[in-house]
């Protein structure tokens, strides 16, 4: 029996023993620490008693552990429903598909696996986890989905707001390295209550797309540098790795690469800011054309590749300035809104109309409102609007912040903008265009 397959067993025993016998005090302080810390580490989490994990044991059937999997409930999705035209999107079901690409976990057990996502938003998704039976998804162990011993379907959806799944999203024309250098052995990235989990339970986590032109990968090993080719196409690659040491909980690295030009590349930085000896990614190799080259060091291809100087971040000042009207409007808040923005009440939100000069159809783009003010301390507000808008559209949002006439934000200005958007801005020459600016001064009621 696999250490994967003890797991299971072990867990499904210690449920009908919770069941069915006298609850005990708990026998040792390691016992007491290992039930706090799974319950601290998925107090959100929700699922169907362990009755079926109790039939099983009833009818002698523990093996089920080790020639198949039950079901559990899907992985949640924190930030609701998706929609077509907002946030991430919706997956685009014919562009959506699980690679062939499989890595065998150091434990054993289903192994780790990739899908890409297109969603309507004009983005390139990547969701990581166990793969059983052909679908991406978690286990429930390590107080995961209360340690059920089941298999949990990761949806092409959960996509946007969440910290309980490995997903990384880029534009079509941009590749990306990430890594998490302590997830979850479940699936499930190690969440941030303070409850240092045992070292054996974490995985180096390592993943991207690369583009077409990538050919290979080089990373470190505790045995020194190993080479593997990447997945065709879309240069995809995926490492799992134990974890010698349990310090970089809760940290995780990623950078996005521009396409190549005829001018080369921008460099990427392979170094992810977890510490030199946390970076997995030592190299990357290509085929640009007829020239095999490398980026980083240690890789079989000795030739570096050809290099640009990467664009300077464009200066917020002398953007264009359209002086659209803005119309805002003050709306009542509640007091409890108001205490929890340290605001005396009565506070406000503000509820903003303006006339869209530009239409927003992806993810690459759009609307922004940010604060300014002339006194000291001044408070500092910022939101995007994260949807589609049609050109000629007339806008009204209101504000994700409380103000208060009466204090320093009565001299705030609003200001919309037009600009690119995380996503997009490091690759893109546009400059943030100011479409209207209004005062709080001149706001009705």
């Amino acid at each position: 029996m696999s250490e994967f397959e003890s797991i299971i067993k072990a867990q499904l025993e210690g449920a009908a023993e919770t069941l069915f016998r006298p609850v005990r005090a708990a026998s040792s302080a390691e016992a007491l620490e290992a039930t706090n810390r799974a319950g601290a580490r998925r107090r959100r989490r929700r699922n169907a008693p362990l009755i079926a994990a109790v039939v099983v044991l009833a009818g002698g059937a523990i093996a089920a552990a080790a020639t198949g999997l039950l079901t559990g409930s899907p992985v949640p999705n924190p930030a609701g429903a998706p929609v077509p035209y907002a946030g991430y999107g919706v997956p685009v079901a014919a562009d959506s598909k699980l690679l062939s690409l499989r890595v065998a976990d150091p434990e054993g057990g289903p192994p780790w696996g990739m899908r890409i996502v297109r969603t309507t938003r004009g983005l390139v998704c990547a969701q990581v986890g166990r793969v059983y039976r052909g679908q991406l998804g978690q286990l429930g162990i390590d107080g995961v989905f209360h340690n059920d011993g089941r298999f949990h379907l990761l949806g092409s959806d959960v996509l946007f707001g969440t910290s309980e799944a490995e997903i990384q999203c880029v534009l079509p024309s941009q590749s990306f390295l990430s890594q998490n250098p302590s997830a979850d052995r479940s699936g499930d990235p190690v969440p941030s209550e303070g409850v240092r989990p045992p070292t054996r339970e974490l995985r180096s986590i390592s993943y991207g797309l690369l583009g077409p032109h990538a050919t290979s990968v080089t990373y470190t090993t505790s045995s020194g540098l190993l080479t593997t080719p990447v997945s065709p196409g879309m240069g995809a690659y995926l490492i799992v790795q134990p974890v010698a040491q349990a310090g970089l909980q809760f940290s995780h690295g990623s950078t996005t690469i521009g396409p190549p030009s005829k001018r080369g590349f921008a460099p990427p930085p392979l170094d992810l800011g977890l510490g030199r000896d946390a970076n997995t990614i030592a190299a990357v190799t290509y085929r640009l054309g007829s020239l095999t080259c490398a980026i980083g060091s240690g890789a079989p291809a000795r030739t570096p590749c050809p290099t640009s100087r990467p664009p300077l971040p464009l200066p917020r000042t002398g953007a264009q300035n359209l002086h659209e009207p803005l119309h805002l409007k003050l709306v009542k808040d509640t007091p409890r809104a108001c205490r929890a923005a340290f605001l005396n009440d009565p506070c406000y939100q503000v509820l903003l109309e303006f006339r869209a000069p530009y239409a927003v159809t992806s993810a690459a783009h759009e609307y922004s409102v940010e604060t300014r003010a002339d006194c000291s301390n001044k408070p500092v507000a910022s939101w995007s609007l994260e949807r589609d808008v049609k050109r000629g559209e007339t806008v009204k949002e209101l504000s994700n912040s409380s103000f208060s006439p009466s204090a320093c934000s009565a001299t705030e200005t609003l200001q919309v903008r037009f600009q690119p958007t995380y996503l997009a801005e490091a690759r893109s020459g546009q400059r943030p265009v100011i479409v209207a600016t209004a005062s709080l001064r001149n706001a009705s009621r």
